[in-house]
């Protein structure tokens, strides 16, 4: 993955670049609220892209743990994906889910469902 962090980027990380910006988060915990975040293109069919954004967001959450050191202890993340501004100007989220270490490792081994956004894909699969 190409990983562009903070203010490196120009326009959207579209799949396999990401994008990662960082918040600190104290006092509410002692870390920062890290987005990982890339858009994606629709696939061929909803159920298409529905297999490919679980892939994408196990993907994620895993790289999030083989670069564990990158990151801080207390650190909580939320993973996001999204359709580019090109395809959608508005309510362009698929999916933002994440949490602590705990439970970026549960997404990452597939035991938590992603659950995608209400009107997701309207307009476009119609």
């Amino acid at each position: 993955m190409k990983v562009f962090e903070g203010g490196a980027l120009q326009g959207e990380p579209e799949w396999q670049s990401i994008g990662i910006t960082r918040t600190d988060f104290r006092p509410h915990w002692d870390g920062d609220l890290v987005n990982v975040w890339s858009v994606i293109k629709p696939r061929e069919s909803e159920s298409e892209t529905v297999a490919f954004v679980e892939d994408c967001v196990k993907g994620l959450a895993g790289w999030i743990f083989e670069n564990k050191k990158k990151f801080g202890e207390e650190d909580r993340f939320q993973i996001i994906l999204g359709w580019s501004e090109v395809l959608r100007e508005n309510d362009r989220q698929l999916v933002k889910i994440g949490g602590f270490y705990d439970e970026i490792d549960k997404i990452a081994k597939g035991d938590t469902p992603v659950t995608f956004r209400s009107g997701w894909s309207t307009g476009i699969f119609d």
